[in-house]
């Protein structure tokens, strides 16, 4: 495993320099100055690229439903399929599949200077407490632009993502889950 991980973290940067090209082709040209520009089309491709294009990531199921007002904020939301064994488990195993993959969304999304703050809502499959399949809501993450200031994109795991954006697990198992009304 750890002679692979040096071959997965070169396919990681190769699929974020093609996010950033597909953030750049969106780019409104004005004289000489760029203004590069969020658009709900161009991150509903870019959260499509970042997740097919993470081994690790637990497949889309489904398109994003993206919501940008005005280039500056945007609701980013998508349902993944099953996450592959032992997610709810290890803290490292929910992080690798469900949170590091939102790194390429956001490093995207901070290249547009206009853009500002983002929520990104991750669902998928959970059983409730009577036993029924259903889809349900895994986390809530929410960054904004000074955060993202203090973050190296290419190097931050989904434990430190955790900890510098607004993390907000709504799953039991997955790390930092609290039950609601229990005591903090």
């Amino acid at each position: 495993m750890e002679q692979i991980r040096p071959i997965l973290k070169g396919t990681q940067v190769l699929v974020m320099l093609v996010i950033t090209g597909i953030l750049l082709y969106a780019c409104v040209t004005s004289g000489d100055s760029h203004t590069y520009t969020v658009s709900n089309d161009a991150v509903a491709q870019v959260v499509r690229d970042a997740i097919a294009g993470d081994h690790d990531a637990a497949p889309l199921n489904g398109l994003p439903a993206v919501d940008c007002t005005g280039e500056r904020n945007c609701t980013i939301a998508y349902t993944v399929q099953q996450p592959k064994g032992g997610l709810w488990a290890k803290e490292g195993v929910a992080d690798l599949q469900l949170v590091e993959p939102t790194r390429q969304i956001w490093e995207a999304l901070f290249t547009d200077p206009q853009f500002q703050s983002g929520i990104i809502r991750v669902r998928g499959p959970v059983t409730t407490i009577g036993g029924k399949a259903e889809t349900g809501v895994y986390y809530l993450l929410t960054c904004d632009r000074d955060t993202a200031s203090h973050i190296d994109w290419n190097n931050v795991d989904g434990k430190g993502i955790r900890t510098f954006c607004d993390y907000q697990a709504q799953t039991q198992g997955l790390p930092g889950y609290t039950r609601p009304g229990a005591a903090r």
